[in-house]
């Protein structure tokens, strides 16, 4: 009873000072936000605004970083160029080193400044720019707002090609670390949508010469298929063509699987069916490991009757083609989905299968629940099953 008390009484002191600490907290905000409000009040004219800006140290942290203060300064950048090059953006890398620079970048307020700066520095100061950031470009770009700012640079240079050339080097040597980031692989992404081929064959040429590496990658993989949408004829023919010598690898790995998947989801019949057959001599084999039975799960999934087709046929082509994967503890699921897209010949000849081998079935490690599962969705299946038993 009286540790109950005592837990009692410190969840209501514990309430107490939260509810005084947030008391405090919003006092504080209110205050600032007053102040704010007062140098920068949205119903005052531009001219006031611009005169305050001016009145204060721009260059201080607080100023870039603070939300309502940065976005005011956003403006006057926008409208006043050749303030921002010639004062503002001198001034600012003189003030800060490169390490000051990788830390106004990558904060969550900084990032959106310098994406506004990016739109309006000339061909010289950009240059400069890229200098500063050099030495930290992977960092930055495996940085949630950094990779922002990164993305910019790369729209901003699209038709520069002297500053597109020196930036070009600089994210060659880190593409290996970026493409296989969940950030970083953004900027090779935009990098191949915004840069027209032939000026981004350098990043073409990384990924064909790595593609097991990235094509079985969490966030690599997400590259492959974006190349697969956007990539010139020519290339999409070198990476399809890495697919097919590849594919058996690509399938036995988790992140490879999601090739396969994309293209049965996404590419025209032709392609899609030239995969299946592709991989219809060793289907067994394929359904019965992990990665590789989930693709094949997903391909019955997929609304497309021509995949079905030649998927069950392989499967039924043989009655042991069914035991066999009836009693994996991977194929089993294969044949789950089977029944629900069969015709009703296949549907009946695969109940008859496992009707015929329940007591196999049954003796296995999952097989009581797996024949529980599939009575319950197949009631045909229950009543075959439930005869067998008492005619036995």
């Amino acid at each position: 009873m009286i540790n109950e008390q005592k837990n009692y009484y410190n969840k209501y002191l514990d309430s107490c000072i939260n509810k005084n600490l947030c008391e405090q907290k919003e006092k504080i905000n209110k205050e600032e936000d007053d102040y704010i409000s007062e140098k920068t009040n949205s119903n005052s004219n531009e001219e006031n605004q611009n005169k305050y800006i001016n009145e204060i140290n721009i260059f201080s942290p607080y100023f870039i970083l603070d939300q309502n203060l940065s976005r005011n300064l956003q403006k006057k950048l926008k409208n006043d160029i050749q303030y921002t090059n010639q004062y503002f953006f001198p001034n600012l890398y003189q003030n800060y080193s490169k390490k000051d620079f990788f830390n106004l970048i990558c904060d969550q307020f900084g990032n959106y400044l310098f994406q506004v700066l990016l739109e309006v520095l000339n061909d010289e100061n950009l240059k400069i720019f890229l200098n500063l950031i050099k030495d930290n470009f992977y960092l930055i770009g495996i940085n949630s707002f950094g990779t922002r700012v990164i993305q910019k640079f790369i729209i901003i240079i699209e038709n520069k090609d002297i500053i597109y050339n020196y930036f070009n080097n600089i994210l060659f040597h880190s593409i290996d670390k970026l493409i296989l980031t969940s950030h970083g692989n953004h900027i090779i992404q935009k990098f191949i949508e915004k840069i027209p081929y032939p000026k981004n064959e350098l990043i073409y040429n990384y990924i064909l010469n790595n593609f097991i590496l990235i094509s079985t990658n969490k966030f690599g993989v997400c590259t492959i298929q974006k190349c697969l949408q956007i990539s010139p004829e020519k290339i999409r023919e070198k990476i399809l063509d890495l697919f097919f010598n590849n594919i058996f690898i690509l399938l036995s790995k988790q992140y490879g699987t999601y090739i396969f998947q994309y293209i049965i989801e996404n590419e025209n019949l032709d392609l899609k069916i030239k995969t299946i057959k592709y991989i219809l001599p060793n289907l067994l084999n394929i359904c019965k490991t992990k990665y590789s039975s989930n693709a094949i799960e997903k391909c019955l999934e997929y609304n497309c009757k021509e995949i079905h087709i030649m998927l069950l046929n392989k499967i039924i082509e043989k009655e042991e083609n069914i035991l066999e994967l009836i009693t994996n503890p991977f194929g089993n699921y294969i044949i789950q989905k089977a029944l629900f897209v069969s015709d009703n010949q296949t549907y009946d000849f695969l109940l008859k299968v496992i009707g015929n081998h329940f007591h196999q079935i049954q003796k296995l490690s999952f097989g009581i629940k797996l024949l529980s599962k599939l009575m319950n969705n197949h009631h045909k299946l229950s009543i075959f099953i439930n005869q067998q038993i008492i005619y036995k």
